[in-house]
């Protein structure tokens, strides 16, 4: 069906199903009714990928599972976020809802955003990044936003292993979130963060009847003694 150096892909994108065959020169597609991709899938051929299908010896990365949620395809304006993102990025299965947002100033209708669930947000582009051709949070965005979340969305044990697949460590997801001081839900994140990180340490002391707060360090982030929300003792 496809020669070498080409890549087949079954796409469907929820109103249509299509087979598409990259290539160096072309894209060539061909239609797949909803019954043949079942069948193509009961018989091993291909598998499911957000809402694509790929063919079940196609090694699948961040590129192809950004590019198989379709209403990132449909509407340009939608970006990955939360676990939607984390998935994209590998570090978790995919969410059985996609978690889609917009930009505040983006202007995408009131019945897209009902029917995709997508939010809206004030968000930098600095912190969105193109893969698979769609638009997707960037992993410090995306452990920033799950830090956020309650304990339902993200428990603690994900957002640890999240952080530790990402490459990046609490301090980098703390360094972000003090740049972010208008964010929702900040002591929230600060709290499980520092929850994750390995340790929390006194690095200057001083006299509290002069009202200067004690400055702890975690993993080289200072913090002012009243962010500890949890009450974490300090050595």
């Amino acid at each position: 069906m496809h020669g070498a150096g080409s890549r087949a892909t079954v796409r469907t994108l929820r109103r249509m199903s299509a087979l598409i065959v990259p290539s160096r020169s072309a894209v060539a597609a061909c239609a797949l009714s909803p019954a043949e991709l079942r069948a193509a899938e009961l018989d091993g051929e291909v598998t499911r990928v957000g809402d694509a299908f790929v063919p079940i010896d196609t090694p699948v990365g961040a590129a192809d599972r950004a590019a198989s949620i379709a209403e990132l395809s449909l509407d340009r304006r939608l970006f990955a976020q939360r676990r939607s993102a984390a998935w994209v990025h590998g570090w978790c299965a995919e969410p059985s809802t996609p978690s889609l947002a917009a930009s505040i100033g983006s202007r995408v209708p009131s019945g897209t955003r009902i029917r995709t669930g997508a939010r809206e947000l004030i968000i930098d582009e600095h912190e969105l990044q193109r893969i698979g051709g769609v638009r997707v949070t960037t992993p410090v965005r995306t452990l920033l936003d799950l830090a956020r979340a309650d304990e339902r969305e993200c428990p603690l044990r994900d957002l640890t292993r999240m952080i530790d697949q990402s490459g990046l460590t609490a301090r980098d997801v703390l360094h972000a979130l003090s740049r972010a001081r208008r964010a929702p839900f900040a002591a929230r994140a600060r709290t499980r963060l520092l929850a994750v990180a390995d340790a929390v340490d006194v690095v200057d002391s001083v006299d509290a009847s002069h009202g200067v707060q004690n400055a702890v360090e975690v993993r080289d982030v200072a913090h002012l003694e009243d962010e500890l929300r949890d009450r974490q003792a300090v050595a």
